[in-house]
Formats: C-alpha cells, sequence, structure tokens
C-alpha cells in the first residue's frame, strides 16, 4: 500500500482564526484533506477553528 506522511504546523498561521484559515487555503489545505492514502497530522490545529 503506497500512501503519504503530511504534516502540518499551523502555529505561524495568522493571528485569528480567520487570517489562519485563509493563510490555510494559500498552502491548498483543501487538497491535502483530499488526498487519498495519506495521514494529515496538523500541529496547533486550534488555530484553524
Amino acid at each position: 500500500m503506497d500512501g503519504a506522511l503530511i504534516h502540518m504546523d499551523s502555529y505561524r498561521l495568522g493571528e485569528s482564526a480567520e487570517a489562519a484559515m485563509l493563510e490555510a487555503d494559500t498552502l491548498g489545505i483543501d487538497d491535502l484533506l483530499d488526498t487519498e492514502h495519506a495521514v494529515l497530522i496538523i500541529e496547533w490545529a486550534e488555530r484553524l477553528r
């Protein structure tokens, strides 16, 4: 089985949740979430709420 481990550290994204989500969008988070056969580990995920 082929797969990928994807790590995203959201600590340095925008100060507010809205700013952090906008920055995450520019990094292609939607594409990462749609990646098949992958595990996405997000540090500081609470910043993306």
